[in-house]
């Protein structure tokens, strides 16, 4: 979803702006059932990484980049295993943290786009 609302001239979305706040509504209650997960485990899976948590860090990292939130962000404090996992383990992850940064830094030289109506 929020790929083809950061590039609306590649997907043309027709979007609402209710359809967004569904969206967004439904995304952040999904965020209730990984925090609950790592309450018992470092990672999602387990006590090790996999491609499970390299998902959805990635639409994690998506997802609060374009909204301008950050893991100390009071939108995020409902979730605070998911915020240290998002923190000390992920972003401590070499390769993971270059991914990020490379991410950020092209979707800092694209339009993020919002549904108006």
């Amino acid at each position: 979803m929020f790929r083809i609302l950061c590039q609306p001239e590649i997907f043309k979305p027709k979007t609402t702006k209710e359809q967004y706040k569904k969206w967004h509504s439904d995304f952040m209650q999904c965020l209730k059932g990984l925090d609950l997960k790592l309450v018992e485990h470092t990672f999602l899976c387990g006590e090790k990484i996999t491609i499970g948590d390299i998902v959805v860090f990635n639409e994690l990292s998506l997802f609060m980049e374009l909204n301008d939130y950050t893991p100390d962000h009071e939108e995020m404090a409902p979730y605070p295993n998911l915020m240290k996992w998002f923190k000390t383990k992920m972003l401590g992850i070499q390769v993971v943290k270059a991914l990020n940064d490379e991410m950020k830094d092209s979707l800092s030289k694209v339009k993020k786009t919002i549904p108006q109506a």
